[in-house]
């Protein structure tokens, strides 16, 4: 299963690589109630998310790192559209572009958010 986890810090989607429509959302402000911490717990658990292989340990820390800052990278972009600091909808543009590209990587939306950060 891949997964994408995105988040405004307000809420948290858990999308589907292959199907945007088969996605799970949570608010972080519903995470006081039990049984929706214990969903959200159970849905963003590491053993749900990354498969063993045989090389866990290096390959768990490598994608850990990754992931960090990509939703680092994430936050950073739309604290800066709500401040006015970028313009609005950029992160959507990150999405939306990296879909419409005809680029055979499949590392698409990381191509297009690098380029944001590029001097």
């Amino acid at each position: 299963m891949h997964v994408v986890i995105v988040s405004n810090l307000k809420e948290i989607g858990l999308y589907s690589f292959y199907n945007s429509s088969d996605y799970k959302m949570f608010l972080v402000t519903d995470l006081v109630n039990e049984k929706e911490f214990k969903r959200s717990y159970y849905l963003l658990n590491v053993n749900n998310l990354i498969s063993p292989s045989k090389n866990s340990t290096q390959d768990d820390l490598i994608l850990f790192e990754k992931s960090q800052k990509l939703m680092y990278r994430f936050i950073f972009i739309c604290f800066c559209e709500e401040k006015s600091l970028l313009p609005q909808h950029t992160f959507r543009n990150v999405i939306s572009l990296s879909r419409q590209s005809f680029d055979p990587c499949t590392a698409k939306v990381w191509t297009q958010l690098n380029g944001l950060f590029l001097p």
